[in-house]
């Protein structure tokens, strides 16, 4: 049987991809969310398989950074 997990990754992540590079804002929006979202779900299976630096590469460098990024942009926004 073919594991779902990592295809629902990949559809994740180009999804969050295809829609970060749309026109419209709220869409960028939500693009990046689902990108986040399939970030955190990689590095949790790097987690789960005991690959901590790759864990640490995807929860830590790209999730938390990712997130603090966004929150001084909405900041700095105003928003």
């Amino acid at each position: 049987m073919v594991a779902l997990y990592p295809w629902l990754i990949v559809a994740l992540s180009l999804l969050g991809a295809r829609l970060v590079s749309s026109a419209t804002r709220r869409t960028r929006k939500i693009g990046f969310a689902i990108w986040v979202v399939s970030n955190g779900m990689i590095g949790f299976g790097f987690y789960q398989t005991g690959d901590i630096p790759q864990a640490l590469l995807f929860l830590v460098g790209y999730e938390y950074y990712n997130l603090r990024g966004y929150i001084n942009n909405r900041h700095q926004e105003g928003l």
